[in-house]
């Protein structure tokens, strides 16, 4: 029990110093001051990709919703049932 604490304290500081690493370099990436102009129209086009990722994530949850249920729960698909596919009919009986 000891050793998976101390192992645990290990990855806590492993975490730790990735999580400052990751801070550091994106305050050095990161420009000081922008010498930008954004006219009104941007915030009006930012609003409505926001609203087409809302739109397209709640369609996408709505279409697959069910298959990554059952993919991730390991149940089959409840609904309608799964009509088995035989031959094609032949045309034995007709005449040409």
């Amino acid at each position: 029990m000891a050793f998976s604490n101390a192992r645990s304290a290990g990855g806590n500081a492993r975490c730790e110093r990735a999580l400052i690493a990751v801070f550091v370099l994106l305050a050095v990436a990161t420009p000081g001051e922008a010498q930008a102009y954004l006219d009104p129209a941007t915030g009006g086009a930012f609003f409505q990709v926001i609203l087409a990722t809302i739109v397209g994530g709640l369609f996408a949850l709505k279409m697959y919703g069910r298959r990554l249920k059952a993919f991730f729960t390991g149940r089959p698909l409840e609904g309608k049932p799964q009509e088995k596919k035989g031959p094609p009919p032949t045309n034995e009986g007709s005449s040409s």
